[in-house]
C-alpha cells in the first residue's frame, strides 16, 4: 500500500533453531521483488524493542529515509507489473508443457 513501515517479528521456538539457514536477503515480500532492502526487517535476535524504536523513528522524523522507502515502492510496484493477467500466463505455461494448442 505504499505505507512506510518496518517488518518486526520473532519467530517460534523451532523456526529459531532455523534461522541459521536462511540465506537469503530477506523473507520480506516487498525486499524480494525489488531484490533489495526496501523496508527494514527485525527478525529473530534482531528484532529487540530498542531497533524497532530507532527505525520507527526514522521512517516518521527523516524525510529523506521515508522518501528512500517510498521510492522503493515504486520500484517494487515496477517490478511486479505483468502484461498478462497471472491467471492467463499459467494458462499459457500449463498449455505449454501439455503441448495444447
Amino acid at each position: 500500500a505504499k505505507i512506510p513501515h518496518v517488518v518486526f517479528y520473532q519467530p517460534d521456538f523451532l523456526a529459531r533453531r532455523l534461522l541459521f539457514l536462511i540465506k537469503g536477503l530477506s523473507e520480506n515480500l516487498p525486499n524480494l521483488i525489488a531484490n533489495r532492502v526496501v523496508v527494514p526487517e527485525l527478525v529473530g535476535p534482531f528484532a529487540k524493542e530498542g531497533r524497532l524504536t530507532r527505525e520507527m523513528r526514522s521512517l516518521i522524523e527523516v524525510p529523506a529515509v521515508r522518501a528512500a522507502q517510498t521510492a522503493g515502492f515504486q520500484t517494487v510496484w515496477q517490478n511486479s507489473a505483468m502484461e498478462d493477467p497471472p491467471a492467463r500466463r499459467v494458462a499459457q505455461i500449463i498449455r505449454q508443457i501439455c503441448n495444447w494448442p
